[in-house]
């Protein structure tokens, strides 16, 4: 669409459906004047430009004359610098990897009394002006892992059947619900697979759902867990099926460091009811 030029029929008729002070024409040139970016981002709220993820650590507060329908003055917030002179010389909890330079920001989104030679320098700006503030953004970049999504259980089982005790390897894969609901954590559903006695070689499958409680007393241990289930050899056999039934102990999640995921120490007494129960102790690592 350029200006003058004669709009779709179907256009006009939507235009003239809803505006009732502008013709059509007006509408459009509307639309296609040129508009500074400070009006078009303080003022239009373009979707595109206010929804530009921007982390910000700190910025100067300026109390506008403008108020809200309750009266209180709104307030426009400007990105503190990184160079000298330009930011809070107080750089407690301000997380300086954050702080644009200078040269990066257009002069409508510099504080107005520090643009070029500052009048007014940072350290005295606020005490200078009480409409100005200077403002920090708490952000917590290393937040912990949550147990909502994906889980990745890898263990081993001294469990015991026909008063033989032996060495059995695990895994599971699975899908943590809610890690936190009230006295409720880690709600899961998982799929294990197990590898039995090599004299008589099975695999075992189990799907299990599992929650936990929050202990009273926390040291290394966070949460009393409980699991439920029902497991089945690999080929269905309708004879050798049965209840799962576990009890144990987590830890807390500890963040590896070279990614985002972290890791809960997990040890639980599990109860396989078959023909010939297993059971015995099992020690896991749960990757979130």
């Amino acid at each position: 669409i350029t200006q003058g030029a004669n709009l779709p029929q179907a256009l006009e008729i939507w235009i003239d459906s809803f505006s009732t002070r502008n013709s059509s024409q007006e509408f459009i040139s509307g639309w296609l004047e040129a508009e500074s970016a400070i009006d078009l981002y303080e003022k239009a709220r373009i979707p595109s430009l206010s929804l530009i993820p921007m982390p910000v650590t700190a910025t100067w507060s300026f109390r506008t004359k403008d108020t809200t329908n309750n009266g209180v003055r709104i307030r426009r917030h400007y990105p503190q610098l990184a160079e000298g002179g330009y930011h809070d010389p107080d750089l407690r909890d301000i997380d300086s990897s954050f702080l644009y330079p200078y040269s990066s920001m257009p002069n409508w989104m510099i504080t107005p009394p520090l643009i070029d030679t500052p009048a007014v320098t940072a350290d005295s700006l606020i005490k200078s002006d009480k409409d100005w503030l200077s403002v920090r953004w708490s952000q917590n970049r290393f937040a912990p892992p949550n147990y909502k999504g994906l889980l990745l259980n890898i263990g081993a089982w001294l469990a015991t059947r026909d008063e033989h005790t032996r060495l059995l390897n695990s895994a599971s894969v699975g899908y943590g619900f809610i890690d936190d609901l009230a006295l409720l954590k880690n709600i899961s559903l998982e799929l294990s697979v197990t590898s039995t006695w090599r004299d008589e070689p099975r695999t075992l499958l189990a799907i299990t759902g599992g929650v936990g409680l929050a202990l009273p007393f926390q040291k290394f241990f966070k949460d009393l867990r409980f699991e439920s289930g029902i497991v089945m050899d690999r080929n269905f056999d309708p004879n050798d099926y049965g209840a799962v039934f576990g009890i144990g102990l987590d830890t807390y999640v500890y963040p590896l460091k070279f990614t985002n995921a972290g890791v809960t120490w997990r040890i639980m007494y599990k109860w396989y009811r078959l023909d010939s129960p297993i059971r015995g102790l099992n020690f896991s690592a749960v990757l979130q």
